[in-house]
């Protein structure tokens, strides 16, 4: 991790010095808002994937759209458990909960997609491990 901090005052003029910065590997944890980033990153490969050669044009209505819309869900349903984190508990665990179901639904879109589609063995392994990662991270902000 590298810090810029102002060496003297704001502006233009001001000079910048870096700090580097290292955390031991025991004191490392799971970021509280990995989930929410792992979500972003998942929204956008399965984006990436519905849109691409990968899926044929024939198949990208019926197994892409509802896809993508599953993940589209998934990372509203996290960002509104996130605004209601501070108002209401309960609320924000509902919305957790329900972006648990999307991430299920979306991983089982995938696995029907690598049964029913001609593509390469493995093709979508590395979206369906990340998916699996975001199920439990979810499982365990939920508690």
């Amino acid at each position: 991790i590298v810090l810029l901090i102002p060496t003297s005052g704001f502006g233009p003029a001001s000079w910048w010095g870096v700090i580097n910065m290292s955390v031991y590997q025991r004191h490392r944890s799971t970021s509280s808002v990995e989930y929410h980033y792992k979500a972003m990153t998942l929204f956008q490969e399965i984006c990436k994937v519905a849109v691409s050669k990968a899926i044929p044009k024939t198949h990208r209505f019926t197994i892409s759209v509802p896809m993508a819309n599953a993940a589209r869900s998934m990372l509203y349903n996290i960002n509104r458990a996130e605004e209601f984190k501070e108002v209401d508990a309960n609320k924000a665990k509902e919305y957790l909960r329900l972006a648990h179901a999307d991430c299920i639904q979306v991983y089982h879109d995938l696995q029907c997609a690598c049964e029913i589609l001609p593509t390469m063995p493995g093709q979508f392994e590395l979206l369906l491990v990340d998916l699996d990662k975001e199920c439990t991270l979810l499982e365990n902000k939920i508690g």
